[in-house]
Formats: structure tokens, C-alpha cells, sequence
């Protein structure tokens, strides 16, 4: 990590937009059991045609939704379908139940309403007899408008696969037994009940808020157990509204989910009506929960910037690859969380794939000054996009991601919470059960340090950042003296690692010279000591300064070295090269830690979201014995800076980039820039990974010793620039790379 031309990150950021147009693998193949197609929504009923009516009320009635006919294409033996249902003109109170044709009506609703409103919902239903789906409203005569928006394949689901039920009651807390209203968080378990095995990876839930009593507006969120609560909104609510919202929800810690109430103390109701298969790898289309995020928050001067002229609005949003989301970029559907608020009128809100023509469908409907909610099973368009369409109103749009279907690999990861509170480009070394962490330089309470090292004997424990057994009470100068080639002016000793050569440990860092115009003006060092923690004495000359070129006669710079141990005993050093524009390279050592070969080439920038730098290499060996090599790329000033995966033959390679056209570890919750990703193992063998982040707001600065320090202050010792995370390394899941827990 180290300082750049600030132009860079600006182009960086428009090559990181560019993302390719991919065909999901696979995608002309009969699809795997359970898995999901989506398709451009296709009306099937709208009661409020006189072909079509009247409207729903007494008796179920059913409708035919396989099989359907092209446009929507969906087979006789489908097994479940993803509708969008609305209800409008209803002369009273009541709810709708939406369920497989030919099973008893169950204790549950796909959606709730008053007389006069018009109420969408995202509805997963299983197919029953005959193909067919019932539709029960308890009063009020309303009008139903049926739209499909895709389907899920028969057989066994495999992982990523969806199971539908009937559906079954979850909780209501105005029940015996259900707790009471909501108002924080409340944790619910969904695995063992109504239908859902212990394996479910995720949960397709009907939400219903009931604010018939309470008088504020506010919010729910739903999301996984175990995690820090997303900033996204699975629906919204106003005093006196009763307010349904289907959505899927990643299953988390314990097989639990948690429910977040802000703005009163309200009932709510969830619903389940079918879950995800878990497993490894996921199947093509297959899906996986991702622990929501905000996609857009746009402004209705935004959505409708003269509303004088016009009210219709239109725009395209890139969902695959976008940052901190999580969903490849290969991604062939995604489900969301779509939001209106406070239209200055009427209308209704179309989501569809980017490319196609726009549907005679809506997923959701709304009123002046409504706030409306709804949950979108949606297929991915040109460039991994979807438009969005709002045909009057000028109302704000807020979308959020809640998960993701599969084309080839599982998507990118979120960074865990940090542990340790003042880290950049960590290494670690294990003596023992004692574990050296080492990071590149920083203030400590104002002081200078060239090379930290902390002694810690839990590398997941969290640490405070000052005071008695803090991080910086534990940290030490493992560097005694800078370099004799280094520059003099310059406070730069970065990305060090450390590994034990014989009787001695060997530490690389970079450092920059002098006389060389930058950026190519970083070496790697080499440092030797008798201990772990040091002190370290620098080698006269530099390890190196990169390859030589016609235009860098002197090398193009060398930095982010990091120790790889095969499991021979042989070592190797991988670093990034020439300003880190030029492949990674990897140099074997001697039983001293000196070059005993030249560099070769590992891996370079190959896709669009690793412009324009490629740096911090780390290497593991993986269980079925070939060689994963993580490396950061990006501007690690910015919240696209991210960590991909290559798999390696050998620790000289060759290397494979990953299937994946996006990264395996990306911004996410409240942290940004992920990078620096090292591997180290605790004694029973586990392999663990420490990697590092910025506070969601740090990117806006162009540099950390920026003014105003709005991500550190040195002289207090609060908001540090860079947190460390760690993680362990499941190798369970290998396409292309294991999951950090």
C-alpha cells in the first residue's frame, strides 16, 4: 500500500465499470433440479379484464402456471414458480393466500390489505395438480394481477436448489407464545419447522408488518443470524398500514435469522413457503443468500429531475460485480429488495432484465406519499443490469441485494469485523503458539514506526486500541535501522513478511530509494535477526527493484513481498512488480533467503475490476494438493479494491485465473478497500487468513495522511486508517476458492 497518482484512481474506476456482457455457463442446458430461470415477466391474470374476472373472492380460484407458453416458456413438470401478485380495489380489509392447487389452504398470507389499496408482493409458490396454483382472498373482493417472473426446475434440488412447501407459519408475536411485539432485533430460528431441514442454506419467508396500533413510521430488516445488521430494509411501514413483503433470507448462525424493528414496537408475522438446498459447490442457477446490501438510494429529483416536463423515468442499474454487492459478475438472476417512497402521485414500478423490451407487468404499485416494498426475482440483462421503470410519481427508489443465483462459482465474500484495530498489509508468523503480526508503518500515539510487530496468542480475539493489553500497548519496532540505499526522505516500509531460514528469520519489506522518479522507485529488502519480533538489521544492498525494461534500466520497482513454504520445505518469495501494473512474479530461495533463480511469471490484470493495479500475493496449498494464489488488485485507496484467487499447478505455476470474472472478497457491511490477504495456519493445521479494510467512509481521502484526517488520528490514536480482519479458510467449497468464516 503506498501513495499514488490520484488520476489513476479516477481511471480505475471507469475501467472497473466496464463490466463484459457473459454468457452463464451452461445456459442452453436443461437446468439442474431446483434450480432457478428467470424470465421477462409474463402476465397471467388480471381479474380486472372482463375476459379475465371477476374478482377473487369466496371459493379459491386457480390458475394454470405450467405449463406457459413462450414468451415465459415455462415447462409442464416445473416444480415451483416466482410470481409478482397484486391486489387493487378491494372493498374492505382482508389478505390474500397464494398456494399449490390441491392442498388444503394453509394458516398463512401472501399478502395483506386495505379497502381501496393497491398491494404488490413477490410470491414463491409450489406447482400443484394440474399445474396449477389457488389464489383465496378472505374479504373485500379484490382485484388480482398475476405475473411471472420465473421458475424452478423438478427433481432432488442439488445445493443452491429451491424446495417448495405449503406454507407454514413461522411466528406471530400478537400469538401465545410469539413474544410479543418487535421493537430491535429478535432472533428467530427457520431450520426444523414447517417443512425446512437442517441443510437449508437460505429461506424464502413472507414478511407482514402490522402497525395497526403503533403510531410511527419505520422499518424491518430481516437478515442472517450472526452478522452485523446490513444498512438495507427488507419493508417499510407508516402508522396504521399493515404491510406484507416476500423476500429470502440467507439462514445464519444456530439456523436462526434475525428480525430488526426501528420505529415503534410492532406485531409481525413471517410466513415460510420453501428454502434453498446448502452444499458445495452451488449449482449452476443454483442460488446463494448474500447478507443484504444497498444497491441505489436515488433521490426523486433524481428518478424525475423536471417534473414539469415529465414523470416517467427510466434507468439502468448494474447489479453484477458492482462493489460491496456480492454477486458475480457472471451472475445469471438476482433477488432484491426494491423500495418507493413518497411519490408526489400515483403509479407503478416494472423491474426488468437491461436489453429487453419493457413488460406490460409491474412489481409494485403505489399511491401519493405511500412508502411500498417488494421483494424481485429478477433475470440479469446486458452488462448485468436491470432497468428500472416508473411510469408517474417521481418517487425515490431504494434498492437492496439479498441474494444471488449461481453461474459458475459462489459469489464474493464480505470482509468479517475487525479484530485488530491498527493493521495494514498484515503478515503473520506463527512461533509456537505465539503469533507475530506485522504490518507496514504507521504512528503509535504519535510515534514513528518503521515495521510494527505485535506477540498475540489469539489471532480472533478482538483488541482494543489503547490502554492495558491493547493493540498498541502490545506493539513493537521490529525494523532498527532503515535501509543504507533507502530514501532518507521517505517514511515508506510496507507489506513486511516473515519466515524462519535455519537458525535465523528472514523479513522482507519495501522501501523506497532515492534518484529514482516515482512510482518505480520501491525495492524490496531483505532483514535478518535472531528472533521473531526482532530487532531486524537490513542487508546493505536491496533483495530487488523489479525487472529490468527498456524504458526502466534501473527496474520498475518491487514491493508486497510475501514468504510462500511448500510443503517440501522449499521457499519462495512472491511480489508485485514494476508499480504493480506487471504480472505478479514468484523467486525461489536458498536455505538463506537469497534469490536462487530468477522471477517468473505468475499471474497478471486480466479482468476489468483489477485495473489498474495487481499486488499483495499470499499462497496456500490446497487440500486436493494444487496451489491457490490470492493477490489484491484495484486502487487500494477506493472501495473497489478487492482480493481475487488463480489456482497454481506448482509454486512456480503456471496459474489460472479463477472462472469468476469478479473477486472472491470484496467491500462490504461497513468496511471498504479489502486487501493484503495473507495466509498463516494455527497449530491443529486450520488455515486461517488475515487480511485488512478501511471504515466505509475512508475512501473519499486520496491518501491516509490526508487533511482533514477523517479516517485517522494519530495524536488521540482513534480512527485508524486500516483494521485487520481474520478469518478461517473452509476449504469445503473450492469454485473457484474456499469460504472465509
Amino acid at each position: 500500500m503506498r501513495s499514488r497518482n490520484p488520476v489513476l484512481a479516477v481511471l480505475m474506476l471507469l475501467v472497473a465499470a466496464v463490466v463484459p456482457v457473459v454468457t452463464a455457463p451452461g445456459a442452453d442446458a436443461a437446468p439442474s433440479a431446483g434450480t432457478f430461470t428467470g424470465i421477462t415477466p409474463v402476465r397471467i391474470l388480471d381479474t380486472r379484464e372482463p375476459t379475465q374476472g371477476p374478482c377473487v373472492s369466496g371459493a379459491a380460484r386457480t390458475v394454470t402456471v405450467a405449463p406457459l407458453a413462450a414468451p415465459a416458456d415455462v415447462p409442464a413438470d416445473a416444480a415451483a414458480v416466482a410470481l409478482n401478485v397484486t391486489v387493487v380495489g378491494a372493498t374492505g380489509p382482508g389478505y390474500l393466500t397464494v398456494f399449490p392447487a390441491g392442498v388444503s389452504r394453509p394458516e398463512a398470507s401472501s399478502l395483506n390489505y386495505v379497502a381501496g389499496a393497491a398491494v404488490p408482493n413477490n410470491v414463491q409458490v409450489k406447482v400443484g395438480s394440474g399445474g396449477g396454483v389457488s389464489l383465496f382472498a378472505s374479504n373485500g373482493c379484490p382485484h388480482t394481477i398475476v405475473d411471472v417472473v420465473g421458475w424452478y426446475a423438478a427433481g432432488t434440488p442439488v445445493a443452491g436448489g429451491f424446495t417448495g412447501v405449503s406454507p407454514g407459519r413461522l411466528l406471530d408475536t400478537s400469538a401465545p407464545g410469539g413474544g410479543g411485539c418487535i421493537a430491535g432485533v429478535r432472533s428467530l430460528g427457520v431450520v426444523g419447522t414447517a417443512g425446512v431441514p437442517a441443510n437449508a442454506a437460505a429461506v424464502a419467508l413472507n414478511v407482514t408488518v402490522d402497525n395497526s396500533v403503533a403510531g410511527a413510521s419505520g422499518y424491518l430488516t430481516a437478515y442472517p443470524a450472526g452478522v452485523g445488521r446490513p444498512t438495507a430494509s427488507t419493508l417499510n411501514f407508516r402508522p396504521g398500514a399493515v404491510v406484507p413483503n416476500g423476500t429470502v433470507v440467507r439462514v445464519g448462525t444456530g439456523g436462526s435469522i434475525n428480525l430488526f424493528t426501528f420505529g415503534g414496537c410492532v406485531r409481525v408475522v413471517v410466513d415460510v413457503v420453501g428454502w434453498y438446498s446448502g452444499g458445495a459447490p452451488i449449482a449452476t442457477q443454483g442460488f446463494a443468500g448474500l447478507t443484504p446490501s444497498r444497491l441505489t438510494d436515488r433521490a426523486s429529483l433524481t428518478v424525475c429531475p423536471d417534473r414539469g416536463r415529465t414523470q416517467v423515468a427510466t434507468f439502468d442499474l448494474p447489479i453484477a460485480a458492482a462493489i460491496g454487492a456480492g454477486v458475480p459478475a457472471d451472475a445469471p438472476a438476482v433477488a432484491i429488495n426494491v423500495t418507493v417512497d413518497g411519490p408526489v402521485g400515483p403509479g407503478f414500478l416494472t423491474v426488468h432484465p437491461t436489453g429487453s423490451p419493457r413488460p406490460t407487468a409491474s412489481n409494485l404499485n403505489y399511491t401519493a406519499g405511500a412508502t411500498v416494498a417488494n421483494g424481485v426475482l429478477t433475470k440479469l440483462g446486458a452488462g448485468g443490469s436491470i432497468t428500472i421503470y416508473s411510469n408517474a410519481g417521481c418517487p425515490r427508489i431504494v434498492v437492496d441485494v439479498v441474494g444471488a443465483f449461481i453461474a459458475a462459482h459462489q459469489p464474493p465474500q464480505q470482509p468479517a469485523t475487525p479484530v485488530w484495530p491498527n493493521v495494514s498489509d498484515p503478515a503473520v508468523l506463527r512461533v509456537g503458539a505465539v503469533y507475530y503480526v506485522y504490518g507496514s508503518n504507521l504512528l503509535v500515539q504519535g510515534v514513528p514506526v518503521r515495521i510494527p510487530v505485535r506477540a498475540i496468542t489469539d489471532p480472533t480475539a478482538k483488541y482494543p486500541l489503547t490502554g492495558a493489553n491493547s493493540w498498541d500497548a502490545a506493539t513493537g519496532e521490529a525494523l532498527v535501522a532503515r535501509p543504507a540505499w533507502a530514501d532518507p526522505g521517505s517514511s515508506d516500509f510496507w507489506a513486511p513478511t516473515v519466515a524462519r531460514f535455519g537458525g535465523s528469520y528472514v523479513m522482507f519489506f519495501a522501501a523506497r530509494r532515492s534518484g529514482v522518479p516515482a512510482p518505480n522507485d520501491q525495492c524490496i529488502a531483505r532483514a535478518v535477526s535472531s528472533a521473531p519480533a526482532g530487532p531486524f538489521v537490513p542487508d546493505p544492498g536491496a533483495f530487488t527493484c523489479g525487472v529490468t525494461t527498456s524504458t526502466s534500466p534501473a527496474g520498475g520497482g518491487a514491493l508486497d513481498p510475501e514468504v510462500f513454504t511448500a510443503p517440501d520445505g522449499s521457499k519462495y518469495l512472491l511480489a508485485a512488480f514494476s508499480d504493480t501494473d506487471e504480472p505478479i512474479r514468484v523467486v525461489p530461495l536458498d536455505a538463506e533467503g537469497r534469490g536462487a533463480g530468477p522471477p517468473v511469471v505468475l499471474t497478471g490484470l486480466e479482468f476489468g475490476w483489477e485495473s489498474p493495479f495487481i499486488e499483495n500475493p499470499s499462497m496456500v496449498v490446497t487440500p486436493s494438493g494444487d496451489y491457490l494464489l490470492a493477490y489484491s488488485a484495484g486502487d487500494w485507496r477506493t472501495a473497489a479494491y478487492s482480493t481475487g484467487t488463480a489456482r497454481c499447478s506448482s509454486p512456480l505455476g503456471p496459474c489460472a485465473k479463477a472462472p469468476a470474472r469478479s473477486p472472491w472478497l470484496v467491500s462490504g457491511r461497513d468496511r471498504s478497500g479489502v486487501g493484503g490477504l495473507t495466509f498463516f495456519s494455527k497449530p491443529d493445521g486450520t488455515v486461517m487468513a488475515a487480511y485488512a479494510s478501511w471504515n466505509t467512509d475512508c475512501e473519499r481521502i486520496l491518501s491516509p495522511t490526508a487533511v482533514p484526517r477523517t479516517c485517522r488520528n494519530d495524536a488521540a490514536g482513534v480512527f485508524p486508517w486500516r483494521q485487520g480482519s481474520t478469518a478461517t479458510v473452509d476449504f469445503g467449497v473450492l469454485s473457484p476458492a474456499p469460504l472465509l468464516r
